[in-house]
């Protein structure tokens, strides 16, 4: 199991703590470059594993899940699409649960 995927999982569950059409925003819901901003106080799936240092591997294992679950070809998409939010856990958990998140 990774740290560094759990990590991004506990950061963006709360509802509030995760946006759409941004890597991540402030306060004031102002779109900011790259998750590692200490101003960010919500992420997208990009985002959230930009800033807890997910690995390659990893974001393979996630695009894979995405293609293979839901035709979703990229996490931009998987976030900002439908069910983004609930979507975008669910291929996190599915990665960090199957071991490929090594």
């Amino acid at each position: 199991m990774s740290k560094n995927l759990l990590a991004a999982i506990h950061l963006i569950t709360p509802p509030e703590r995760h946006t759409t059409e941004a890597y991540a925003r402030d306060a004031d819901g102002f779109r900011l470059d790259g998750g590692r901003n200490p101003k960010a106080v919500c992420w997208c799936i990009l985002g959230a594993m930009d800033k807890c240092g997910v690995n390659e591997v990893e974001w393979a294992a996630l695009v894979h899940y995405a293609r293979e679950e839901w035709c979703i070809f990229s996490l931009t998409d998987l976030n900002d699409g439908e069910g983004g939010h609930a979507r975008a856990l669910q291929a996190m958990w599915a990665v960090q649960v199957s071991g490929e998140s090594t």
